[in-house]
């Protein structure tokens, strides 16, 4: 646990660096480590004036996404700080995971905040209820170290265009509107409901509408922003049943045994269960299996929240 958010801390760090001065420390490893080898990437993304930060993750979502599944991990440590001091550091490594998950300036930041504050209302109502002074200092926390970046999450949701609209463009094109891949990616996964097109496939805009597996199919190849929807298409219903029973099913697991159980286990279960909600949350607005970093921390969190279940005391009927 204190390996990932100090991990975590480190990176949240560096990306609110990178949003107040264009320079990603990432990038410039194999600068100080001779063998490390730098592979070329062009992430350059800016929303409402503001660059969109991305540290060393794939992209801003990527990133995004680990940092508010290590926020809850960080919140834990305070509570188990064996002096007021460490509980202290840890506050401030759970501060600065948030605001470097705000600098991406991405929608989803704003998703699973709510999905990580509605499962710690289920599973520790009371205690959650008492950081409400949070809600009115973490803004302003926000908007000295990462300046811009709150305005830069409001133009995303209230685009000039409007936000449905910029949910909808580009129907058929590479890279459209998560709206817009609903449909075809419906079309696609008709044509096997059971198995789907297998892990791999390439949904391409041709007429025929099949998934394409060779580089130079016809048509520009579709992205779903979605990876239930592309679970669905690449694996179908038996892969989305599969999928949906290990995401959710954990979450009530870990969940209901936080509820029901008290003692450190149950903690830990408790921010699990969050974080667990939060990322199977995210899958709706981007393809989060396609990036490996968020998505293997969310195994390890999942395994963690389990774990604690399957060592901590039975359940009572209370």
């Amino acid at each position: 646990m204190r390996a990932l958010v100090i991990g975590g801390t480190i990176v949240a760090f560096a990306a609110i660096y990178e949003s107040r001065s264009g320079y990603n420390y990432f990038d410039h490893l194999h600068e100080w480590i001779p063998a490390l080898i730098r592979e070329s990437r062009t992430v350059f993304d800016v929303r409402g004036g503001n660059v969109r930060v991305y540290a060393s993750a794939q992209h801003p979502i990527a990133l995004s996404a680990a940092l508010f599944m290590t926020f809850p991990l960080a919140l834990y440590l305070v509570g188990r700080a064996s002096s007021v001091l460490r509980a202290r550091l840890w506050m401030v490594a759970a501060a600065i995971c948030a605001m470097g998950a705000v600098a991406t300036i991405s929608r989803t930041t704003v998703i699973m905040g709510i999905a990580l504050l509605l499962v710690g209302l289920w599973v520790r109502g009371r205690q959650v209820l008492r950081f409400w002074p949070l809600l009115l200092i973490l803004p302003i926390a926000i908007h000295f170290a990462v300046p811009g970046a709150l305005g830069g999450i409001y133009y995303a949701f209230f685009p000039q265009e409007g936000l449905a609209s910029d949910l909808t463009t580009r129907a058929g094109e590479s890279g459209s509107g998560r709206f817009a891949d609903i449909e075809p990616g419906l079309r696609v996964w008709s044509e096997s409901p059971l198995v789907g097109n297998g892990i791999g496939s390439r949904v391409t805009t041709g007429e025929a509408g099949a998934a394409q597996t060779a580089e130079g199919a016809e048509g520009a190849v579709i992205f779903f922003d979605n990876e239930w929807l592309g679970t669905l298409v690449s694996l179908g219903a038996l892969g989305i049943l599969g999928t949906a029973w290990f995401v959710w099913g954990s979450l009530v697991t870990v969940g209901r045994f936080a509820r029901r159980v008290p003692g450190p286990r149950s903690e830990l279960a408790a921010v699990c269960a969050a974080a667990i909600g939060a990322f199977g949350v995210s899958m709706f607005v981007f393809d989060a299996f396609a990036f490996v970093q968020s998505t293997i921390l969310f195994f390890v969190i999942a395994a963690l929240g389990l774990q604690a279940r399957r060592l901590g005391p039975r359940p009572t009927d209370s």
